[in-house]
């Protein structure tokens, strides 16, 4: 029992790291894009810019769900090895 509660803290402190690694990016992300936006508005193109924001936020959506779906992938095969051992 003890080596499944140091496997599950090992998986917590896994994904803890990814937490962590994804919320940086998105916070330099988010600075460069507030960037951009406010050259391309200030260069006059904030109507184009509007419409290429609806195309990016359909396609950021989509690549949030694939990462999501990966996370679960590995977080599943994690807790499979660990209920297996259990057995």
């Amino acid at each position: 029992m003890a080596d499944t509660a140091k496997q599950l803290e090992k998986l917590i402190e896994t994904l803890d790291e990814y937490i962590a690694q994804a919320k940086a990016g998105m916070n330099k992300n988010h600075q460069q894009i507030e960037g951009m936006r406010a050259e391309l508005t200030e260069r006059g193109f904030g109507e184009a810019l509007d419409e290429v924001e609806g195309v990016v936020e359909i396609t950021g959506h989509h690549g949030q769900a694939l990462g999501r779906l990966t996370m679960a992938g590995m977080v599943r095969g994690e807790l499979l090895k660990i209920l297996e051992q259990t057995k």
